[in-house]
């Protein structure tokens, strides 16, 4: 697979080099599995009624935990009184809320190994979230993520994913919500349904469809794996039915009563 694909969000084209895989490599890689890990640790500063390293005590919680991040990239407390930077070259407080979002009490249990109720209980954590931040006066846009893995720098096994709520919107943010309203003008449809639309067509990566989300796995427009959960309502407002719905998909079950094998 060697070709340029156009990516509909981020207006651009992407390099596709599949065969490059081959390539030699002498650098450092990754082998074999990590062992399991135990469902509490004790030396774990995100796991129940453990001290983090403020010096508070998480309490014994038994869903999801919420709480502001002890080292944040933005927060009431960046200083304001900064020194005018040079030429072309702008400054601003570092303002907004940085908070993390434990999945659930166990050491052991990524998002992709929760149960059904499990996910529902985090969906409805991030719209409890999104809702308090986004009537924050420092903040502009709310982005929830989860960094995954000790490749990409973690800094904690504990599953858990970060809220970044800041007083700008993420410049590929950005360019995602202008391409969605300049193909609207433009053809008078959603960009999203579109993209669906094209995925159903082609069949070869549309995995399901659900009441509430509809689950694609797209043309990977870097070169790597990826899946895209395309929504058919917003996050923000689905109802316990429709967030049951989403959070079957990312539980990975197909129906009442259906287990995956994860």
């Amino acid at each position: 697979m060697w070709e340029e694909r156009w990516h509909p969000l981020r207006e651009e084209w992407v390099i596709v080099a599949a065969h490059r895989q081959s390539r030699p490599w002498s650098g450092a890689e990754i082998t074999g599995q990590a062992p399991k890990p135990p469902a509490f640790d004790p030396g774990c500063y995100l796991c129940p009624g453990n001290a983090r390293v403020s010096g508070a005590t998480n309490p014994d919680y038994a869903g999801t935990f919420v709480f502001d991040n002890d080292h944040p990239c933005v927060g009431e407390k960046a200083p304001r009184d900064l020194v005018p930077p040079p030429g072309v070259y702008r400054s601003r407080p570092a303002a907004g809320v940085a908070r993390v979002v434990c999945y659930s009490p166990r050491h052991d249990l990524t998002l992709a190994e929760l149960d059904v109720n499990g996910v529902d209980d985090l969906l409805r954590t991030w719209q409890e979230q999104m809702r308090e931040l986004a009537s924050h006066p420092d903040v502009n846009y709310v982005l929830i993520f989860e960094n995954k893995g000790e490749a990409v720098g973690v800094s904690n096994p504990h599953p858990h994913c970060q809220i970044y709520a800041t007083n700008f919107t993420f410049k590929y943010i950005e360019t995602e919500l202008a391409a969605g309203r300049r193909h609207l003008d433009e053809t008078g449809r959603v960009l999203f349904q579109d993209i669906l639309a094209a995925e159903r067509q082609d069949g070869r990566r549309h995995q399901r469809d659900d009441e509430a989300e509809a689950r694609d796995r797209l043309l990977p427009p870097g070169g790597g794996r990826g899946a895209l959960a395309v929504p058919v309502g917003a996050a923000l407002v689905l109802g316990p039915r429709g967030r049951c719905g989403r959070a079957r998909v990312l539980a990975g079950h197909r129906g009442p009563g259906y287990v995956s094998d994860r």
